[in-house]
Formats: structure tokens, C-alpha cells, sequence
């Protein structure tokens, strides 16, 4: 046998010898969900079966999130359904998916950002979405439209994008992504962290935010003085509020004494 044949036989049993070792490592280990996931060798029926134990099958409650997976601020509700709060997402094929359930409050704005990882569709259930997008260098890059009821706004991986409620009522939808962990850079947090940007501002449909650290929403005050609401945003909970917007804690003792009261 030549001698390059046998350098090319000796390479391959090395290999295959390193394999054999990571797949016994990752079986030896699989006692946890998370290390149980990393063996190419579990079958993704088997994967998915290690979620499904104590909940119905392929039925995902935004309701049940954890807190972590929830962002409740002056300008949005957002439930967040990745592979933090759903680990089934991450069991389907290819990079898994996520979806996300949000409602931008009146005169909310999801400040320009990119997902490193996942092209996303947004689907508008109820309001109008004024929406912007921007291709990288030599394309387009001041596309800005609206998006209603029975439409979607697809943003390709990668590319620059905001999301605005011009409204004086909620905007309501859903963000599907084809990735369990799409990843996100906030531009306005990013401009800000970088060194020399202190106090640096970004305008997007003609509104004007501030640079600070993670930022990811804002207000648009014109907006909010049109709507007759104070610059802090909306009353809550607005006009046209969804079901899973959260309920003032007031809101909820008041609920829970009249429900006492009519079941004693």
C-alpha cells in the first residue's frame, strides 16, 4: 500500500476514533434535557417526547412563560417564544423556530434592529404597522410602508428593520422566526455602547430617539399628543387592549374579591 494511501487510512481511523468518543461523552452525559439534545444520535421524535411529558403535545401557552420570556414596558407587551420559554422549538429541523406574541401600545415604536441568526415574518392580527426596512449597501435603503390586517412584513436575515404604531390603539402580532434562537442587535443600545456615541440620537419615520444602552422601544411624543395621552404613553390598559395584556395588580385584587364575594 502506498505510503499516502496509508497516511489518508491512518487520518480516518483517527477520526473516526475522536467521533466514537464525542458520541459516548454526549450519551454518558445524557442524563440532563440540554446534553440529551447535543447527541446527534437521539432521534428528534425522542427529543420532542422530553417536553411533552407533563403538557399537551405541540400546543404552545404564551401564558405560562416565564418572566424572562416577558417584556412589559410603556411601549409594548411583548411574549417572547424561543427556545428559553418553548425547548420543543428548539427539537425542529434545521435551526428550529421561534415565535414571538406582541402588541405595540399606542404610539409604540420597536426601535431599528437586526436578527443575526433567522429571517422573521411579522403577521398583523389587528391595527395598522407602519413599517421600515433597509437593504445592505447598494440596495434599498429607505423602504418604509404600512402593514394591516391579512398582510405580512417579511424581513430577509440580516437586514436592518423597525416597527412603528402610529395609532391611538394597540397593534397587535405575531414575529415567526426560522430560528429557536433568531438573536437581536438593538442599532440605538449598539450606537450607544459604542465608545465617543454618548448622547448620539437615530430617526426613524420622523421620530427621534435617544442613544442608551439595550434600548430596543420607544415613544413617538407627536403621536401621543395627537391621541390626547400623556407623554409617559396610554392609559392602561388602552382601548382595544388584547386578552394577554397583563392586568394592574389593583385591577386584579378588585377581580378576585367580587369573584370571593359572588361564590360565598
Amino acid at each position: 500500500m502506498s505510503k499516502p494511501m496509508t497516511n489518508l487510512l491512518t487520518c480516518a481511523a483517527a477520526l473516526l476514533v475522536v467521533h466514537i468518543a464525542s458520541v459516548c461523552e454526549c450519551q454518558s452525559v445524557g442524563q440532563s434535557t440540554g446534553s440529551q439534545l447535543s447527541s446527534s444520535v437521539l432521534p428528534e421524535v425522542k427529543q420532542r417526547a422530553l417536553f411533552n411529558a407533563n403538557t399537551t403535545p405541540f400546543r404552545l401557552d404564551f401564558n405560562a412563560l416565564p418572566a424572562t420570556s416577558k417584556i412589559d414596558n410603556a411601549a409594548a407587551v411583548q411574549l417572547q417564544g424561543d427556545k428559553a420559554g418553548f425547548p420543543l422549538l428548539s427539537t425542529l429541523p434545521n435551526s428550529g423556530s421561534a415565535v414571538f406574541l406582541t402588541a405595540l401600545k399606542p404610539c409604540g415604536i420597536l426601535l431599528p434592529h437586526i436578527h443575526q441568526r433567522a429571517t422573521e415574518i411579522y403577521t398583523i392580527l389587528s391595527g395598522t404597522m407602519t413599517c421600515g426596512i433597509s437593504e445592505e449597501n447598494g440596495g434599498r435603503q429607505d423602504l418604509t410602508f404600512d402593514t394591516q390586517p391579512g398582510q405580512a412584513f417579511v424581513v430577509p436575515q440580516g437586514l436592518l428593520h423597525f416597527n412603528h404604531n402610529n395609532q391611538c390603539t394597540p397593534l397587535v402580532f405575531t414575529q415567526t422566526f426560522n430560528s429557536a434562537d433568531p438573536g437581536a442587535l438593538n442599532v440605538v443600545g449598539a450606537l450607544a455602547a459604542l465608545s465617543g456615541t454618548a448622547g448620539a440620537s437615530i430617526q426613524a419615520s420622523n421620530v427621534t430617539a435617544g442613544a442608551s444602552p439595550q434600548k430596543a422601544f420607544a415613544l413617538d411624543q407627536a403621536c401621543l399628543t395627537r391621541c390626547g395621552f400623556p407623554s409617559s404613553g396610554a392609559p392602561f390598559p388602552p382601548e382595544g387592549a388584547p386578552a394577554f395584556y397583563p392586568k394592574p395588580a389593583s385591577a386584579s385584587a378588585s377581580a378576585s374579591a367580587s369573584a370571593s364575594a359572588s361564590s360565598g
